[in-house]
C-alpha cells in the first residue's frame, strides 16, 4: 500500500513538472524548450548565461544542462567556455548570480540547480539572468556591458527594424528614469549590474528566449486583470466592490499628468502610491518618500494620507462615499515634506528602551479649526483643519517659492488685513506659541489683540486679520501637561517620548473623559477620520467641580487648574505649580510652563544598569569617514533635529570610538591616538568653517554655538580624550568666539530698525514691542538649540549694552530729546525692556548695561531746579562722566513751568562727577568720552559647567532619530548599552562630583534621618521664626519630587524683595519647607501648602532644609523659565495682581 501511494504521489508530481514545462515552452524559443522529465523527475534544457570580466564588455553562450546539474559544474562548464583564465597567472574563483531586470542580484549556491531556478521564474511570472562573474571582482559600471562611448572598434551585426524599435524604446524608458532620479533625487542602483546588463544588452531575437513576447505580456496582464476582479467579487452576493480611479501623478513626470487605477475599495493609499510608482517606472523608489493627497475643488482643503498609521484610508471608498454636494476631489500622489515625521503603529514595550516608538501620530498633533468669521463653528462640521507639525508654522498671504518651498512649514490665508508674513506659530517641547510679525498683524487670541509671544490653550479662539477666525485644539492636552510638568530633575529631550503612556484617564468626578471630544457639535467626517464633538467638555466640567463648596479658595482654585489624572499614577503624574505670597498679602498659584522645565525622561522609567561606561556605542567606516562627518556637521539645517545637541552627541560618540581598542585592535596606542588627534581636528575645523560660512545665519550660529561649546567641554574634561584633542579643543575655542560674535553681530543688525521706534519721540504705546520681539525670538532660539544658560547672559549683555548704547548715542546727539516729557517715556519703554528681563531671570544684566541710559533718563525727568536736588541727581547717576552730565544739562530744554538751569550749577555737578565717575573710569582704563562705545569691551568667558551632558541620562530619543538616515545609508551604527548607568560624564574628570546619588538623597519618611557613621551628605536642618510684616511672607513656593523620593517636597523658588523673609535674611531660593507651625509639608499637594501658610500668624515657624532643592537634583527646577502667559493661567485668590516672580537662565 506504501508503495502505491508513492508510485501515484511520484506520478502526480511528474504530471505536475509536466505541466509548467510545457507552459514554459509554449511561451519559449524551439532553442529552449525542455525536454520531457523522465521517472526520476529528470530533465534538461539548453540556457544562456553571461560573462563579466573585470573591466571587460559583457559576453554571452548557450549550453545545454541537466536539472540534476549544480551551480559548480554549471560555473566549471563555463570557464572552459568563456575561457577567462587565458591572462591570469592564477585561476580566480567565480559565481553565479541571478539577475532581474528591477535590480534584484542574489548569488547561487554552489547546490543550487540553475536549470530548477530558471523554471521557478516561470513559476512566479518574472524573467532573469545568469551571470558568471569573480566573486572578489566588484561591479565597474563603467565597464558592464557593449559601450557605446568607449572608444572601441568591436564589431556589431546590424539591427533589424523591431529591434531597431525595441532598443528605442528602453532608451527613452531609461532617459524617463534619469530625469525622474535628476528631479527628485531617487537614490540609483549602487551596483549597476542589471542597468548595464540590460541596458547595454536589450531583449532582441538575439539575446532573449521567450518565442512571442507581446502575448506573453498580454497574457500576464490578463491574469493580473483577473485576480484583481476576483478581489471585487462581493463574497455575500452583494454589489462588486471596485472600480476605475484617475491618479495624477504630475509630481512623478509632467508629461504624464495622470494615470487610471483599477482599484479595490479596499485598496489602501499606501498600495496606491506604490502602484502609482509602478505604472511610472519607478519600482526602486521608496513608497515612503512620496504620499496620497486629497484636494477639494471647493473649500482648497487638503488632506495628507500618511503610509503608515493604525487608520490607512481607502482613496475609492472615500469617493464613493463623498456627498456630490460638497463638490469633487481629486487625488495627487506627491513628495512627502521633507520635515515630515511618519507615524509608525505603537510597540508593546520588549525590555528594551531603545525599541520603543517615540513618533508622533497624526491624531495627537495638535491643529487649527476653521470657524465663521464671527466665531460661530461652521454646519456639518465643514471647517478646514490645519495640523500643526513641530518647530516652526508660517501664516501669511505669502507663498514660500524656491527649494525651501518643499520644507516650508506654511499655512496661507488671504485678504486685506492679512500681512505677507502676518505671525509665527512654534510647536517646541508640547508647547505652542503664536508670535506676530509685526505691530501691524492684527491677531488675536480670545478677542485680545497680542503683539508678542502667547501661549495658546486649548480650545482657545484664534483670529488672523478681521476674517479668518480658528479653534485651537489640542487632542492631548492632559498629557502634554504631564509632559512638562513632571517633576524630576532630569531634562526630558524630544516631544515625543512620553506619549506611549497615553491613557483615557478618567476626571475628577471619577467620569471617563475621552481625548477626542474637540471642535464643532455636530461636525462629521466623510473619510474614516475620527468625529469631532463639542467643547471640551473636560474644561466643563473641571469648572463646576471648582466651585464646590467643600473645598477651601486655595484648593477651589487648584482644582480648576488640575487636569485628570489616572488615581494609580497621582503621585507619578503631578504637575508643578508656584505659589506666590506677595508683598501685600495676595496669594498666587500658577502653573510652570517653561519650554526647558525638568521633566522626567520616559527612557529613565526603564531600568538601567550599573556599568561605568556609555549609554550607547557608535562605529562608522574609516572608508565614509569623510562623508559621515559632513553629514553630521556640514549637511545639518539648524531646523532639522528634533534634539538641537545630537552632533555634538554624535561626535562625542565618534571620539570615544576611536579611541577604544574596537576600532582597528592590531594598531599600536601611539598610531591610535595620532589617528584620533587628526580626526578631532579635522572635526573641529569643519565646524569653524561651518559657522564661519554661515555667519549671518542667526539659527545657525546658535546651533553651532551651542554644540560647539558643549562638544568643547566634553573633549576638555575627558580623561582619555583630553589630552589627544589639543589642538581640536583650540580650533573649538576660537569657532565658539566666532559664533558668539557673529550671532551678537547679527542681532545687534536686526535690532537697528526696531531702535528707530524706540527712540521715537511719538505719544504712541508699545514703541518697544519691536524690540521685545526681537528679544523674545533671540531667546526661544537659544532655548531650543539648548545654548548654555552662562552664554545666554553674556550674549544679553552685549545687546543691552547694544540698546544702551544706541539709544544714549541719540539722546545726546538730538538737542530735541533732551526734555522733561521724553525722558519719561523713554523711561517707560526701558522699564518695559527690564520687567521681561526679569521674567527671563536676566535683571541683573540689564541693569548693569542699561545703567547708562537709564540714569539719563532720570537726569532728564527728575527735578533739578537747585543745589539740594542737584546733588541728589550726582548720587544717582553715577554711571554718567563729566561730558555726559554736562551735555545732558546743557542741551536739556526746560519746559513752560520750569526755570533755566544756571550755568554754575551745572558745572558744579560736572566736577562731582569728574571726581566720582570719571575717576573711576580711569582706574578701569576707560576713555572719558561723550558717546558710549557701540560694542561692549567684554570678553567671552566659557562657562565650566550647566551643560546638558551633566543632566542627560540614557540616550535622548532625538539622538536615535538623528542618526537613523545615517544608519540607513551605512554610515555608522549605534546601539544601545542596556548594562550602562546612563551617565554621559562617566569618563569625565571628577565624574561623581556632577552627579548625586538619588538613594542618598531621598526622603521617603517625610523628614531627614541621620547616622553618626553615614557619609552620605544631607542638607542641614534649620528652625526659624519669621516675624510677618505688613508687606506679607514675601515667598514664592513650588512643589516638586526630587530623585529617588517617592513623596512631593514643598521649595523655596525666589524671595520677594520687601518681603519679610527678605527682611530676615536666613531664608534663599531653594530651601525645602519641612514644617510650617508644627504642621509637615512633606508629601502633600502645593495647594495644601499654600493653605497652611495662609492660615499662619503674625509670627511664623519654619523648619527648613538649607538648599534641599540642590540636594535633591531640582537646581534647574528652581531656574525655570516661563514664556508669557495667557489671562486663564494664573489663578489668584485675592482681586490684587501678585507680581510674576519666574527666574530663566543661572549660572
Amino acid at each position: 500500500f506504501r508503495m502505491a501511494a508513492e508510485l501515484a504521489n511520484k506520478k502526480a508530481e511528474r504530471e505536475a513538472l509536466r505541466g509548467v514545462i510545457q507552459q514554459w515552452n509554449a511561451n519559449r524559443l524551439d532553442l529552449f524548450e525542455l525536454s520531457e522529465p523522465n521517472e526520476d523527475l529528470e530533465f534538461h534544457g539548453v540556457m544562456r548565461f553571461y560573462f563579466q570580466d573585470s573591466g571587460q564588455k559583457v559576453a554571452t553562450k548557450c549550453i545545454r544542462v541537466a536539472s540534476d546539474a549544480t551551480s559548480q559544474a554549471v560555473i566549471e562548464t563555463l570557464i572552459e567556455k568563456f575561457r577567462p583564465d587565458m591572462r591570469m597567472l592564477s585561476v580566480p574563483e567565480y559565481a553565479l548570480y541571478e539577475i532581474h531586470e528591477n535590480g534584484e542580484e542574489r548569488k547561487l549556491g554552489l547546490e543550487e540547480k540553475p536549470l530548477l531556478v530558471q523554471l521557478n521564474w516561470h513559476i512566479d511570472d518574472r524573467e532573469g539572468r545568469f551571470l558568471l562573474r569573480r566573486i572578489d571582482d566588484k561591479t565597474n559600471a563603467q565597464g558592464v556591458g557593449f559601450s557605446s562611448s568607449d572608444g572601441g572598434s568591436s564589431f556589431r551585426r546590424k539591427l533589424s527594424k523591431r529591434e531597431k524599435k525595441q532598443m528605442k524604446k528602453q532608451e527613452k524608458l531609461s532617459r524617463l528614469k534619469n530625469l525622474e532620479q535628476d528631479e527628485n533625487a531617487v537614490p540609483v542602483d549602487q551596483n549597476g549590474v542589471a542597468e548595464k546588463l540590460y541596458t547595454e544588452l536589450p531583449e532582441t531575437s538575439f539575446t532573449r528566449s521567450i518565442s512571442n513576447p507581446e502575448a506573453v505580456m498580454r497574457r500576464r496582464r490578463q491574469q493580473k486583470l483577473e485576480r484583481k476582479l476576483q478581489q471585487f467579487r462581493s463574497k455575500d452576493g452583494g454589489p462588486d466592490t471596485g472600480g476605475t480611479l484617475k491618479i495624477y501623478g504630475e509630481a512623478l513626470c509632467k508629461d504624464v499628468p495622470y494615470k487610471t487605477l483599477l482599484l479595490s475599495v479596499r485598496d489602501s493609499a499606501v498600495q496606491v502610491v506604490r502602484e502609482m510608482l509602478s505604472k511610472y517606472g519607478l519600482e526602486k523608489v521608496d513608497p515612503q518618500q512620496y504620499c496620497l493627497v486629497q484636494v477639494s475643488l471647493i473649500r482648497t482643503l487638503t488632506t495628507v494620507y500618511r503610509l503608515s498609521g493604525p487608520m490607512l484610508e481607502c482613496p475609492l471608498a472615500i469617493l464613493m462615499n463623498h456627498p456630490s454636494t460638497r463638490g469633487s476631489i481629486m487625488f495627487h500622489v506627491r513628495r512627502r515634506p521633507a520635515d515630515y515625521v511618519p507615524r509608525k503603529r505603537k510597540k508593546k514595550p520588549s525590555g528594551k528602551w531603545n525599541e520603543l516608538d517615540h513618533r508622533y501620530e497624526d491624531e495627537r498633533l495638535p491643529f487649527l479649526l476653521e470657524l465663521n468669521p464671527d466665531g460661530s463653528d461652521i454646519p456639518n462640521g465643514a471647517g478646514a483643519r490645519h495640523r500643526l507639525q513641530p518647530n516652526v508654522t508660517e501664516v501669511g498671504s505669502e507663498r514660500p517659492i524656491g527649494p525651501q518651498a518643499v520644507q516650508a512649514q506654511t499655512l496661507t490665508l488671504t485678504g486685506p488685513t492679512v500681512m505677507p508674513r502676518h505671525c509665527v506659530i512654534a510647536f517646541t517641547e508640547n508647547i505652542v506659541t503664536l508670535t506676530p510679525c509685526s505691530r501691524d498683524a492684527h491677531t488675536y487670541v480670545n478677542n485680545q489683540r497680542i503683539h508678542q509671544t502667547t501661549i495658546l490653550q486649548n480650545g482657545a479662539i484664534v483670529k488672523f486679520g478681521r476674517l479668518h477666525t480658528f479653534r485651537f485644539i489640542d487632542p492631548t492636552p492632559d498629557e502634554r501637561i504631564r509632559q512638562r510638568h513632571d517633576s524630576t530633575r532630569q531634562i526630558e529631550y524630544g516631544y515625543e517620548s512620553l506619549l506611549l503612556y497615553r491613557r483615557r484617564s478618567p476626571d475628577l468626578t471619577g467620569q471617563e473623559t475621552n481625548v477626542e471630544r474637540y471642535g464643532s457639535a455636530s461636525g462629521t467626517t466623510n473619510n474614516g477620520q475620527s468625529q469631532i464633538q463639542g467643547q471640551n467638555q473636560s474644561t466643563q466640567d473641571q469648572a463646576s467641580h471648582s466651585s464646590s463648596p467643600s473645598k477651601s479658595p486655595a484648593a477651589a482654585a487648584a482644582a480648576a487648574v488640575c487636569h485628570t489624572r489616572s488615581p494609580t499614577h497621582a503621585s507619578e503624574s503631578t504637575h508643578n505649580y508656584e505659589t506666590t505670597f506677595d508683598l501685600d498679602g495676595n496669594v498666587e498659584t500658577a502653573s510652570l510652563t517653561s519650554r526647558d522645565g525638568n521633566r522626567t525622561l520616559q527612557n529613565d522609567r526603564q531600568p538601567r544598569g550599573t556599568d561605568p561606561i556609555l549609554p550607547a556605542v557608535l562605529e562608522f567606516l574609516e572608508e565614509t569617514e569623510e562623508t559621515f562627518f559632513h553629514a553630521v556637521i556640514t549637511d545639518v539645517e539648524p531646523s532639522a533635529p528634533q534634539f538641537k545637541l545630537a552632533p555634538t552627541y554624535t561626535l562625542y560618540l565618534a571620539a570615544r570610538y576611536r579611541a577604544s581598542t574596537h576600532y582597528r585592535p592590531e594598531l599600536q596606542p601611539t598610531e591610535r591616538a595620532h589617528r584620533l588627534t587628526v580626526m578631532l581636528a579635522n572635526v573641529a575645523s569643519m565646524i569653524q568653517r561651518v559657522i564661519q560660512e554661515r555667519y549671518m545665519d542667526a539659527s545657525s550660529l546658535a546651533l553651532w554655538l551651542a554644540n560647539g561649546s558643549e562638544l568643547l567641554h566634553m573633549l576638555k574634561n575627558d580623561r582619555h580624550v583630553g589630552a589627544f584633542s589639543t589642538r581640536a579643543q583650540d580650533i573649538l575655542m576660537e569657532a565658539v568666539h566666532t559664533a558668539f560674535t557673529s550671532l551678537v553681530r547679527c542681532i545687534s543688525l536686526e535690532l537697528a530698525p526696531a531702535m528707530s521706534q524706540f527712540m521715537a519721540d511719538a505719544d504712541e504705546p508699545a514703541k518697544e514691542a519691536g524690540v521685545l520681539q526681537i528679544f523674545s525670538s533671540t531667546m526661544a532660539l537659544l532655548r531650543r538649540c539648548r545654548v548654555n544658560a552662562a552664554l545666554t547672559i553674556q550674549l544679553f549683555s552685549h545687546l543691552f549694552h547694544t540698546i544702551n548704547a544706541s539709544a544714549f548715542n541719540a539722546l545726546v546727539s538730538n538737542t530735541n530729546l533732551c526734555v522733561r516729557w521724553f525722558g519719561r517715556r523713554l523711561k517707560a519703554r526701558l522699564n518695559a525692556l527690564e520687567t521681561w528681563a526679569e521674567r527671563q531671570g536676566l535683571e541683573l544684566a540689564s541693569q548693569c548695561h542699561l545703567a547708562t541710559i537709564m540714569q539719563a533718563t532720570h537726569l532728564l525727568q527728575a527735578p533739578k531746579y537747585n543745589a539740594e536736588e542737584l546733588a541728589t541727581l550726582s548720587s544717582t547717576c553715577f554711571k554718567l562722566n563729566s561730558l555726559q552730565v554736562r551735555a545732558l544739562l546743557q542741551k536739556y530744554q526746560p519746559a513752560a513751568d520750569e526755570p533755566r538751569l544756571p550755568a554754575e550749577l551745572i558745572e558744579n555737578v560736572v566736577r562731582v562727577a569728574e571726581s566720582v565717575a570719571d575717576t573711576l573710569a580711569r582706574a578701569d582704563g576707560r576713555e572719558i568720552r561723550l558717546e558710549e562705545e557701540p560694542t561692549l569691551a567684554l570678553a567671552l568667558l566659557l562657562p565650566e559647567d550647566g551643560y546638558s551632558c551633566e543632566v542627560i541620562r540614557g540616550v535622548p530619543p532625538g539622538l536615535a532619530e538623528f542618526l537613523s538616515p545615517l544608519q540607513r545609508d551605512g554610515l555608522c551604527r549605534m546601539a544601545p548599552q542596556p548594562t550602562s548607568s546612563g551617565y554621559w560624564t562617566i569618563y569625565m574628570i571628577d565624574h561623581h562630583n556632577n552627579f548625586r546619588s538619588p538613594s542618598a538623597m531621598s526622603n521617603r519618611s517625610g523628614g531627614y534621618s541621620y547616622h553618626a557613621g553615614s557619609s552620605a551628605a544631607q542638607p542641614e536642618i534649620h528652625v526659624i521664626k519669621l516675624h510677618k510684616s505688613t508687606n506679607g511672607m514675601g515667598l514664592s513656593i513650588v512643589a516638586a519630587k526630587g530623585a529617588g523620593q517617592d513623596r512631593l517636597g514643598i521649595y523655596i523658588k525666589s524671595v520677594v524683595a520687601g518681603g519679610a523673609a527678605d527682611a530676615d535674611g536666613r531664608l534663599t531660593a531653594g530651601d525645602q519647607l519641612l514644617k510650617v507651625d508644627g504642621q509637615s509639608l512633606v508629601g502633600i499637594t502645593q495647594e495644601k501648602a499654600a493653605e497652611y501658610l495662609v492660615r499662619t500668624g503674625p509670627v511664623v515657624t519654619l523648619e527648613v532644609a538649607k538648599q534641599g532643592a540642590i540636594y535633591h537634583g531640582l537646581a534647574t527646577l528652581l531656574s525655570q523659565p516661563s514664556p508669557v502667559m495667557t489671562r486663564g493661567m494664573y489663578l489668584s485668590i485675592s482681586l490684587c495682581r501678585a507680581r510674576n516672580k519666574f527666574h530663566g537662565v543661572v549660572t
